[in-house]
């Protein structure tokens, strides 16, 4: 297998950033059209928030992916910068996850 050559790279990133963006775009458009459906039918927001669960989701989690992916490539490209945020980051991270284990066990205590 040959190396990219700058070319191919470029073309490849360039692609990779379409194709980002797209799914960005064509996922808020359908959070935005299932809110404004909901709301229009005269749902609460609530409601409405909860008919768009999955395109939200999916949403968040490709933004936190994406950027996650871009902090870590950056910290090991040697941005000291990056390094330092990544270290915050996951110490959020493991806090949150964290705070989530201890909040679903205490809810199952509490349920059973």
């Amino acid at each position: 297998m040959k190396k990219m050559d700058e070319m191919e790279l470029h073309i490849e990133r360039t692609a990779a950033r379409w194709a980002y963006r797209y799914s960005f775009v064509f996922l808020s458009l359908w959070c935005l059209g299932g809110l404004l459906q909901g709301w229009k039918s005269g749902l609460s927001a609530g409601d409405a928030f909860s008919k768009i669960r999955i395109p939200f989701l999916l949403l968040i989690t490709q933004e936190a992916v994406h950027d996650g992916a871009v902090l870590i490539c950056r910290a090991k490209a040697g941005d000291d910068a990056a390094q330092v945020s990544l270290k915050k980051n996951i110490m959020v991270l493991t806090v949150c996850v964290l705070l989530l284990i201890w909040f679903f066990g205490s809810a199952l205590e509490l349920a059973f």
